[in-house]
């Protein structure tokens, strides 16, 4: 009994070696140390979630893997009564964890209250922990007070341990509501804050925060110039994918970057691709032709008929085949160009186009003017003019000469010349005279017959009204 009890009192400091793997990342160190201590716990027949369960169910649950996480907690479930409270705390918030990433958050609800009153007789570490996971559950059902008020109730915790990974957590975690609830400012000092005790601490890995607001906290973070290197870091370990409802940022460590303006230029896995004598001249030229079609939804039949026109259907059809094959090879990851109902798409989530940041800058830009007359689109103007300019490096695959690049050129050029146009007059009815110049200008170089720009011009800088 009392080497049991030694063997229990190790296999607990090994649980926390376990959680401290998993918040740096170490996923491959924390399955080890999890196995082990399986086999010594088996062993010696003592019934014990710890670090086994902490190794398995975590890790799972924080890769997404929700089904194998589930299997792993039904294997303990039988034994749960037999372990000792703190275990069955420990049981109960993982289940409650595991409810909420599937969208069970009445009974993650449930799973986590009726766990608090019970974690005040054991350490203040297990009520902190069930305190972080109910004010994550409480925001997704949309009580506000109820979850500022569970994250409050981590400050006992972090101040009692001095708790690193709790002060973390709960800094990030309201910069996490205050993004959703439109509090943006408020929630960039609280992710500078959150994210520098991260980068200084190595954390990683962490319960409790969906891939989806996690990446959606790594975008803001990183256009706004946040512990960029750290937060790049965070992204490649937990494979987050970019979040479709904030404007993409260059500064994401995409797959595939692809460059089209004032330059074509392809940088895989942040590695620019050289291309040599041998570059594959196919393959690149599908590229183009998809980005100059949009890069989404392009018929695979009309993307055949501009690379091999004098070739029959089924010839260029199989063709196409094998070059897209040597495209996806020569990205480096198949899942960048994806093909679906006979339609050829880059992926967004995989691949970052400058042209697309472009034309959502032009769009909204479109949004802004219709809206003009607001206080805050009035406000906003002068940013999305400057974020406009800086968008635009120069003329749309400007060495090639095919008819797809050309009409595509000037379909681009048509589009960015009558959106300055109209973003000049905005500006001037601001009475921003610096902007409204820089925008005229930038129209003349594109256009030296633009009456509009030349006018503006002129509007602007009254010494040239006699000219």
């Amino acid at each position: 009994d009392v080497y049991k009890r030694q063997v229990l009192r190790c296999l607990g400091y090994w649980g926390k070696f376990c959680y401290q793997y998993l918040f740096e990342g170490n996923s491959i160190e924390c399955l080890t140390l999890a196995k082990t201590a399986s086999a010594i716990a088996t062993r010696y027949g003592i019934q014990v979630i710890e670090p086994s369960l902490s190794g398995f169910v975590v890790i799972h649950l924080n890769e997404g893997r929700l089904e194998a996480g589930r299997t792993a907690l039904e294997r303990f479930k039988p034994v749960v009564h037999s372990l000792r409270p703190v275990e069955q705390l420990h049981y109960h918030w993982l289940c409650g964890w595991e409810a909420w990433l599937s969208g069970r958050l009445a009974e993650a609800a449930e799973l986590l209250q009726q766990s608090l009153p019970a974690s005040h007789q054991t350490f203040y570490h297990a009520t902190g922990m069930i305190q972080w996971g109910l004010a994550q559950v409480q925001a997704s059902l949309g009580n506000r007070s109820s979850a500022l008020r569970h994250l409050a109730g981590m400050r006992f915790w972090i101040r009692a341990a001095n708790s690193q990974i709790g002060r973390f957590a709960r800094t990030l975690a309201t910069a996490q509501f205050a993004l959703d609830w439109g509090r943006r400012e408020r929630s960039l000092r609280l992710l500078r804050a959150a994210f520098t005790i991260g980068r200084r601490e190595g954390y990683l890995c962490f319960p409790f925060f969906k891939s989806e607001d996690l990446s959606r906290l790594c975008m803001t973070a990183l256009d706004a110039g946040i512990e960029v290197e750290y937060v790049r870091t965070l992204i490649q370990k937990r494979g987050l994918l970019p979040d479709s409802t904030v404007p993409a940022s260059e500064r994401w460590p995409w797959p595939v970057k692809l460059y089209t303006l004032g330059r074509f230029a392809l940088v895989i896995d942040e590695q620019p691709l050289t291309f040599g004598r041998k570059a594959q001249h196919k393959p690149l030229q599908l590229l183009k032709i998809l980005l100059s079609w949009g890069g989404r939804d392009v018929e695979q039949a009309r993307i055949a008929d501009a690379l091999w026109p004098d070739a029959d259907g089924d010839t260029a059809q199989q063709t196409l085949t094998t070059t897209l094959h040597r495209l996806r090879k020569l990205l480096g990851h198949d899942e960048a160009v994806y093909l679906r109902d006979s339609r050829l798409s880059l992926d967004p989530r995989y691949c970052w186009v400058d042209l697309w940041c472009l034309e959502r800058r032009i769009n909204q830009a479109h949004e802004h003017i219709r809206e003009r007359k607001t206080t805050a689109a009035a406000a906003d103007m002068a940013t999305l003019a400057h974020s406009l300019l800086g968008a635009y490096r120069g003329s749309f695959l400007g060495q090639d000469n095919e008819t797809w690049a050309l009409q595509a050129r000037q379909r681009l050029q048509n589009r960015y010349l009558k959106i300055l146009e109209e973003i000049g007059a905005h500006l001037e009815d601001q009475q921003d005279w610096d902007g409204a110049r820089a925008c005229y200008q930038r129209g003349m170089e594109l256009a030296p017959a633009s009456e509009r720009c030349r006018q503006g011009l002129r509007r602007c800088n009254p010494s040239l009204e006699s000219c």
